[in-house]
């Protein structure tokens, strides 16, 4: 994120704070990763609640609660119950999903969704996740306004003809996929780590990473020593995203055992 992306945003968490402060549920728009985690790292004097339509969302809005609300706690669905006795309708707004189902003429991919809906107008930011639930259907997350547009406005995937209507707010969704990762590294460094994920040399992996080709939860990172952790985000240029899930445990010849996934 450019220096004065940064500062805006920034900005702007303060102002929604002190609007939570005068009472009124604030929120942002839809945030990446790495803005969430920036946000993260601005104070504030009323509680976040971040949240992206289900457990596993990439893309969440950051809710500022007024003190008068009741704390959930740490479950995500006491937190939307506490929001919604003062504030139903924004909450739900903010949250609204679309189901966007095709007609069995063509698989339907992740990339479909967003070009087609992108071609509209429609700008990345004021969108959530695309949940892509088979090959025929998937669901879309926007606020109220955006999802009026689409219910008339999206006809098409491609070259494949869609209906578009509302989906209820407490439908499950899938977790998303991913594919597991188990090897062994001779330590936590990043050279070591990015080399097992994508199955390269020691060499060609600290060639990405000070190539500027890897991200470490979600901000670049150029040192090929620095450690990663267990829960650490790892994006590589051309592989993908992966999730570390565990580093420990020596092998009889001292290496650590390493668990990771790859989101698919």
């Amino acid at each position: 994120m450019e220096r004065n992306e940064e500062l805006l945003l920034r900005a702007r968490i303060a102002e929604l704070d002190g609007g939570a402060e005068r009472g009124m549920l604030c929120f942002t728009r839809y945030l990446t990763p790495r803005e969430q985690m920036l946000a993260r790292n601005v104070r504030g004097s009323v509680r976040r609640f971040v949240w992206g339509g289900y457990p596993d969302a990439e893309r969440r809005r950051i809710f500022f609660v007024p003190d008068y609300v009741g704390e959930g706690g740490d479950d995500p669905q006491a937190e939307i119950d506490a929001l919604r006795v003062f504030f139903a309708e924004e909450f739900d707004a903010a949250m609204t999903r679309l189901r966007i189902t095709g007609s069995g003429f063509r698989t339907l991919t992740h990339r479909d969704y967003l070009g087609s809906v992108l071609a509209l107008g429609i700008t990345r930011e004021v969108l959530g996740d695309i949940v892509v639930l088979d090959d025929y259907a998937a669901v879309l997350f926007c606020d109220e306004k955006i999802a009026a547009y689409l219910l008339t406005a999206l006809e098409r995937i491609g070259n494949d003809k869609v209906k578009v209507s509302l989906d209820a707010a407490d439908t499950p969704l899938p977790p998303r996929a991913t594919a597991p990762i188990s090897d062994t590294i001779a330590s936590p460094r990043l050279d070591c780590v990015v080399a097992a994920l994508i199955n390269l040399s020691r060499e060609k992996a600290q060639a990405m990473i000070r190539g500027g080709e890897v991200e470490l939860n979600f901000a670049p990172e150029e040192r090929t020593d620095a450690e990663v952790r267990e829960g650490d985000m790892l994006s590589l240029r051309g592989h993908g995203r992966f999730v570390v899930r565990s580093i420990g445990g020596q092998t009889k010849r001292g290496r650590l055992r390493l668990s990771a996934a790859k989101y698919i």
